[in-house]
């Protein structure tokens, strides 16, 4: 393994932003920084805290165009005919929460057309077929990648992490609930609050002005996890992979 870096040495003014794929689409939530670059400890929904839901990543990016971070729960650089190694490196560190990360599809299986084609594609390229649940996310795979290839600038910015992995870290300990279950809710909120105290006050926000079909309530926390860590980021010291058009394969989160 290579070491850990940091993705920054210090905050330039913009947005740091977390995001998580949901119902709807996308659900972000970010924060300001001050013009010196450090984020406001006296952030207020209504000043340097906001979020949206956005159909789409292009809308998405556009709308975010002052954004200087991104984390996205979602996984950047896809191998044609060989499984990802940094899938198994972050089970290792998960432990009991290993489960929550999921094998990522082949490419060809990212863009077939139907689930009995993907996961015909993906037993030619990887040995094994699709779950339900990664096929349910394809199509907002295929959406990140495309956008990548489209827009190679971005590649620094849109950056892949995992929520899991973030609340880890941001409690300095492994969880001890499902996130899906009242206690894990409880849980979450309260790390999120010792990290900043408007958070929960933004998830009650988020809940009264969105509709659950649209955004579920893990949806919300695990992008405040992901934009805490947008703030505090450093780059994990996985082996170096290169995905499908030479896009980086890499684990970006909170330190």
């Amino acid at each position: 393994m290579t070491s850990a870096s940091r993705v920054s040495t210090s905050l330039l003014p913009g947005r740091y932003v977390g995001l998580d794929g949901c119902p709807a689409g996308w659900f972000a939530v970010w924060q300001h920084t001050q013009p010196q670059g450090q984020p406001d400890a006296h952030a207020t929904l209504d000043k340097s805290i906001g979020y949206a839901v956005f159909k789409d990543i292009a809308e998405l990016m556009a709308e975010l165009a002052d954004a200087q971070r991104i984390l996205i729960d979602m996984p950047i650089g896809l191998k044609v005919d060989a499984p990802r190694q940094l899938e198994s490196q972050l089970r290792k560190l998960l432990g009991k929460k290993r489960s929550s990360v999921f094998p990522v599809p082949a490419r060809p299986a990212v863009y077939a057309p139907s689930y009995e084609k993907a996961c015909q594609l993906n037993v030619t390229a990887l040995g094994k077929k699709l779950s339900k649940q990664s096929w349910n996310i394809c199509a907002k795979i295929q959406q990140v990648d495309q956008y990548l290839i489209e827009h190679r600038d971005s590649r620094g910015k849109l950056l892949e992490s995992h929520p899991e992995l973030a609340f880890q870290r941001l409690a300095g300990r492994e969880l001890e609930h499902g996130k899906k279950t009242r206690s894990g809710l409880q849980e979450r909120l309260q790390i999120l609050g010792l990290h900043n105290a408007a958070l929960p006050s933004l998830f009650s926000n988020v809940l009264a002005t969105t509709r659950r079909a649209d955004v579920a309530r893990d949806d919300i926390l695990d992008a405040m996890a992901l934009m805490l860590s947008a703030l505090n980021c450093e780059q994990l010291p996985f082996e170096p992979e290169q995905g499908f058009d030479s896009i980086p394969i890499r684990m970006s989160t909170f330190f």
